[in-house]
């Protein structure tokens, strides 16, 4: 009778972890899936050897049936090693070469030990057959590396239960179920070993195996329940851990609970493990990001990076009315940002002289025009044409006129105030606003500008070239009721310009009544 519920339950057993492991490994590529799967294909080849041992009738079947548990039974604690430290938030750990040969290192050796030991006995010294209870069980005597792999193993599972226990301390209500599953499936296999290494009984039984189906309705009740692969993978490793966005997670207290790679690549305080402390001091000096976060005005940040960045916060929590904490993401928006600064100048800037295209510069003189009406300011307009340009071009070609175009807008970037703002209206004919300048002061820089265009020399081909130009100045007053006119007045004193000869400057008379 007991022969046969050992069987049916270690029958039973077998297929419970075969189905696991399929049902895992449809769950996804990731990492913990990966891991998950191969620690339940493992389980499942240790129990199938273990049923086929007690179902043997002789010494030779049962010591091969024997090393086939072996096969990957070193590797199960390992692999359930590997599970906590993934699903507790220590990918970037268990992805280091160091750590992944410190768990698997003993696991290889006692895989070669067990496959070799008829010839040196360190694992098992004997093996004899005995009865028990109906049962036909193999007697092992343990050796010397069977009790350092059992030592080694009941290290790995306090650790593993240690690594649970301290993570449920911060897992929210909804989760805490499924991490006392998940310990209690743990912490049987590892009371099976005790039970194993004092040999209770005398007779032989494999107790880890006994409770491990009992454990494993434990890990499914996690599986399944509480959904422990599906929605946590996804969570954690696809949308958080291997995001091209920062991802920062902070509980109400605003004290850092979590973070993606992404986010220590842009905050060099995140390289180190800050977990546990307050967000306000860990990056206290990055006050555009707090302030950003702490008033929820959400926008554009250029951090220290040189690089921009979109910033949201999302509520993280089961329901409106239950609020566990904040996600905050980052989106690097610096390629987005230079297209569209560049569409920007594209769309506002002469492409021959870098200077304001004609509309552009209608707006931002309109606009100075209105400031200027509301508080009762001043500024000037000068209106520039280069002389006998045509003659130039008819002269030297296009290519030597838009040499000379090049050279007047640099020059003119270079002179005037950052303040000022000049633009290309078309052709050889500029602008610019003086913004503050009365007529007498607009006066005297242009004579300043026309001077120094006098004796600029600009070398082509070989040849030095010169050029002067002709100005026009008027000045906003009381009188003007928009733009056009101020327009108007420059142009006047342009033409007047041009009728004296060239290369002057003609300032509007303020106090002559207005011809418009």
């Amino acid at each position: 009778m007991i022969y046969i519920t050992i069987t049916v339950y270690l029958f039973f057993a077998v297929l419970l972890t075969v189905y696991i492991a399929t049902y895992t490994y449809t769950k996804g590529k990731s990492t913990l899936t990966k891991i998950f799967t191969a620690m339940s294909f493992c389980l499942s080849v240790y129990l199938f050897g273990y049923l086929m041992e007690l179902n043997s009738t002789s010494l030779e079947q049962m010591h091969f049936w024997n090393q086939i548990q072996y096969l990957t039974l070193p590797f199960f604690p390992s692999f359930w090693l590997a599970v906590s430290l993934l699903y507790t938030n220590n990918s970037r750990a268990v992805m280091r070469p160091v750590i992944i040969g410190a768990i698997f290192f003993i696991p290889i050796i006692t895989f070669f030990v067990r496959l070799t030991n008829d010839y040196h006995h360190l694992y098992y010294s004997s093996m004899t057959l005995n009865n028990a209870y109906g049962l036909s069980i193999m007697q092992l005597e343990k050796g010397i590396w069977y009790l350092l792999h059992s030592a080694y193993l009941a290290l790995i599972y306090f650790f593993t239960a240690i690594v649970y226990l301290k993570y449920s301390r911060k897992a929210a209500n909804p989760t805490i179920s499924q991490y006392k599953s998940i310990i209690i499936g743990i912490t049987l296999p590892f009371v099976g070993l005790i039970l194993i290494v004092v040999d209770a009984g005398r007779i032989g039984i494999d107790y880890a195996a006994l409770l491990m189906p009992i454990a494993l309705l434990f890990l499914a009740l996690a599986v399944f329940k509480f959904d422990f692969l599906k929605l946590k993978t996804l969570a954690r490793e696809t949308v958080f851990e291997n995001s091209a966005d920062a991802m920062i997670l902070l509980n109400t207290d605003n004290i850092l609970i979590d973070y993606n790679p992404a986010a220590a690549e842009i905050f060099w305080e995140l390289k180190v493990n800050v977990k546990g402390e307050s967000i306000n001091n860990i990056l206290k000096n990055h006050p555009d990001f707090l302030q950003a976060y702490k008033t929820g005005k959400i926008k554009d940040l250029q951090l220290d990076t040189g690089k921009y960045y979109e910033m949201k916060v999302i509520k993280a929590g089961n329901d409106s009315l239950n609020t566990f904490g904040y996600l905050i993401s980052l989106t690097d928006i610096t390629a987005r940002n230079i297209a569209r600064e560049k569409l920007i100048q594209l769309a506002t800037t002469d492409e021959l002289t870098g200077l304001s295209n004609r509309r552009h510069f209608i707006n931002l003189a309109t606009q100075e025009f209105d400031r200027a009406k509301r508080y009762g300011e001043t500024f000037s307009i000068l209106m520039i044409d280069i002389d006998y340009f045509k003659s130039i071009n008819d002269t030297i070609g296009h290519s030597g006129g838009d040499a000379i175009l090049r050279e007047f807008g640099l020059i003119m970037n270079s002179f005037f105030r950052s303040t000022d703002f000049a633009g290309r209206l078309g052709g050889e004919e500029f602008a610019i606003i003086l913004p503050k300048l009365n007529i007498d002061s607009a006066h005297r820089v242009a004579e300043k500008f026309r001077k120094e265009i006098a004796k600029a020399i600009l070398v082509y081909e070989n040849n030095e070239l010169s050029f002067t130009v002709s100005l026009g100045i008027a000045a906003y007053s009381d009188g003007l009721e928009n733009f056009e006119q101020l327009v108007k007045l420059a142009d006047q004193s342009l033409y007047e310009a041009k009728r004296r000869g060239r290369n002057c400057t003609v300032a509007s008379d303020p106090k002559q009544p207005f011809n418009l």
